[in-house]
């Protein structure tokens, strides 16, 4: 809850507020141990930045009623529980939301990912890394027509490689790692022509990388990752890992495996 002494000074300028930047430990604990949820009051909000603070508690699911908001970012910090069902994109920010950045990493955020987080068609970066989330990718991401980064490393997430979500016309960054995903990477990953990362190390991805990766030209080590908070959007980050055993190694510079993908057999999964 906010003090009293912030309610009045914000109350007059609730309809105009557009930015809100509480980043960098800028928010003192006497003032915010929570998100408050009187955010929602401000209906004309476009940008939400309260990254890397002490912040703990759950995402308020009344976030969801502000529809004017184009970037989202709550990641370094300490939150709790699932991301909110009433809060996900279809049901309230869906048919009419602005965001095309929601940010959610390095919290501790569990359950599974809502399975129609990305219906809509401007969301263009959502990261989910370092957090506790599990079970599948839901199909609803292909529904992001927009989506240019899917962040999703550092989970516990399972099942197979969408191979939907090469659909994506623009998607340019895959990041899957270090979760407990299985089974072959499918063919289909070649079809990404805009893929400048893919990041599959430390899952239990079985059998050879496909050939067809080496379609991937874009794909790229030597750039920068660029991530202005409060202006631009660039879409590389360099390679952490080599790759191990792919077909086409002068195409392919930043594909990261590390998941025993040749001959057939897994290594272990050496995450928890």
């Amino acid at each position: 809850m906010w003090p009293a002494r912030v309610i009045p000074f914000l109350s007059s300028y609730l309809s105009c507020l557009q930015c809100i930047t509480g980043k960098h430990n800028e928010i003192k604990k006497e003032v915010w141990r929570e998100i408050p949820t009187e955010f929602s009051q401000i209906i004309g909000l476009k940008l939400l930045y309260l990254f890397q603070n002490d912040l703990a508690g759950v995402i308020p699911n009344e976030l969801s009623s502000l529809k004017n908001l184009t970037k989202l970012d709550l990641s370094i910090n300490h939150l709790t529980g699932p991301i909110p069902f009433g809060f996900h994109i279809p049901q309230r920010f869906g048919l009419y939301s602005r965001l095309w950045v929601v940010d959610f990493s390095d919290n501790y955020l569990t359950g599974r990912i809502p399975p129609y987080l990305c219906r809509q068609s401007n969301l263009m970066l959502l990261n989910l890394e370092s957090n506790k989330l599990y079970g599948n990718i839901p199909a609803g991401v292909i529904s992001c027509i927009s989506l240019q980064q899917l962040r999703l490393s550092g989970n516990r997430l399972t099942g197979s490689f969408p191979s939907d979500l090469c659909k994506l016309p623009n998607l340019a960054a895959i990041e899957l790692g270090q979760n407990k995903f299985s089974g072959p990477t499918p063919q289909e990953v070649g079809k990404c022509q805009k893929l400048q990362r893919l990041d599959l190390s430390a899952n239990q991805f079985t059998y050879e990388l496909p050939k067809e990766i080496g379609n991937l030209s874009q794909l790229s080590d030597d750039a920068s990752e660029e991530f202005d908070k409060e202006d631009t959007l660039t879409l590389i980050k360099p390679s952490l890992l080599t790759t191990k055993d792919v077909r086409s190694p002068s195409e392919l510079r930043s594909v990261e495996s590390g998941n025993g993908l040749s001959h057939g057999d897994p290594e272990e999964d050496k995450t928890e």
